[in-house]
């Protein structure tokens, strides 16, 4: 072979490259939390009502929530998240505040919903309550997870 084949595979190769997609690493870097349904003892209420923090290493980084494309709540997740592992959620609602201790990392993706009740609990997440002195109940619900649902549960106070 001489130098005219090894300048055309150059160009193939070349070619290869820039017919790719750029926008598949910035997608990757822009994980977005849609946040569908929010309550407050069994009622609905907008999200933006709810202040969101994670937990890291000790440190808490504060989630900003926009309306995303679908006019629904969201947050993008910072990436120093999406590496770590054990990453506590505190939830902050006008009725009370929750935590939610050691959240997957693959969870921190698609759908999830909120919520805080207060006794009577709903049936949805009544059956989780296990201390029968729970007074107040907070839920985060991973709608999109592995194997489905996923309800996480904790007190609140």
């Amino acid at each position: 072979m001489g130098y005219g084949s090894t300048a055309v595979s150059v160009l193939v190769y070349a070619a290869l490259l820039l017919a790719l997609p750029f926008s598949t690493g910035q997608e990757a870097r822009r994980r977005e939390v849609t946040l569908s349904v929010c309550k407050l003892d069994q009622s609905p209420v907008p999200c933006a009502k709810f202040g969101l923090e994670a937990r890291i290493r000790g440190q808490l980084i504060q989630l900003e929530q926009y309306v995303n494309a679908d006019g629904k709540s969201a947050f993008l997740v910072p990436g120093d998240l999406k590496a770590a592992r054990g990453i506590d959620l505190i939830v902050h609602t006008p009725h009370g505040e929750f935590q939610v201790n050691q959240l997957e990392n693959s969870w921190w993706r698609d759908d999830w919903e909120l919520g805080l009740e207060h006794r009577p609990f709903s049936d949805d997440y009544g059956w989780a309550v296990k201390n029968k002195k729970r007074k107040c109940l907070g839920y985060v619900v991973y709608t999109n997870s592995e194997p489905g649902r996923v309800v996480s549960t904790t007190d609140c106070n």
